[in-house]
């Protein structure tokens, strides 16, 4: 046997629309996609303070720029375990207020230890 369904009217205009089966499934589905970004956002939290854990028994040594340095290369001969070249990058960089990539021979920069 066939359930009825309800149709919703719309209280502007008075035209009908969804039946309330279909928007009750769209509120599940608003529902599913809430639950989702909050895993998300979660996860992204969770990674964060993992990607941080590697970094915080670090200490800082200064290191010279010679000619034909960058960070890239800076950033390989002072790696950390466990984190990417990029993310030491972005410590150097972070941890000497470098607002671009340009080093200069001679700049005295701190390096992980």
């Amino acid at each position: 046997m066939a359930h009825p369904t309800k149709t919703m009217t719309d209280p502007l205009t008075g035209k009908c629309g969804q039946s309330w089966a279909d928007h009750g499934k769209m509120g599940a589905v608003g529902a599913m996609l809430v639950l989702l970004l909050v895993v998300c956002a979660l996860a992204d939290v969770v990674m964060g303070l993992r990607h941080e854990s590697h970094f915080r028994d670090i200490t800082a040594t200064p290191t010279i720029v010679h000619g034909g340095d960058s960070l890239w290369t800076i950033a390989e001969e002072h790696g950390v375990a466990g984190e990417s070249t990029q993310s030491v990058v972005a410590w150097i960089s972070a941890n000497n207020d470098l607002t671009g990539s340009a080093l200069q021979p001679g700049q005295k920069i701190l390096v992980p230890a």
